[in-house]
């Protein structure tokens, strides 16, 4: 018997940034996580599946409330531990919040572009 190749589950193709539908092909031209220099570079369609990423005029305008909420969930933490924990006046652990968030907007940015397009792809089991 062949053996079956198994795909990355949802999360793991998410972080991997590949395809909804066939979890092989890359949704950035550019891969990892963390690219500055065209961060934003996307393929049309999937260079495996031929799936379209980009569903409907505007369709990524959805992803910048998961954006929003991503980058929440890193500034208010590091806020609070700067100032409540580390005793670091307001301004100044508002700054280093601000900046910790700073690093981390190429990651935020993709990963809210892939979660989007999880959220409305379709994934098709191999049969």
């Amino acid at each position: 018997m062949a053996k079956e190749e198994s795909k990355p589950g949802v999360f793991a193709g998410i972080v991997a940034l590949k395809c909804p539908q066939c979890r092989e092909g890359n949704l950035f031209k550019k891969p990892g996580l963390y690219t500055v220099s065209g961060m934003g570079d996307m393929y049309d369609r999937c260079p495996k599946c031929n799936l379209k990423y980009e569903q409907e005029p505007g369709f990524w305008w959805g992803s910048m409330y998961l954006n929003y909420g991503f980058s929440v969930a890193i500034i208010l933490p590091t806020f609070i531990v700067f100032k409540l924990f580390l005793d670091v006046s307001f301004y100044g652990s508002l700054a280093l919040a601000g900046g910790m968030l700073a690093l981390f907007i190429p990651v935020i940015f993709r990963l809210g572009r892939a979660t989007w397009l999880y959220w409305f792809g379709k994934y098709k089991s191999p049969s």
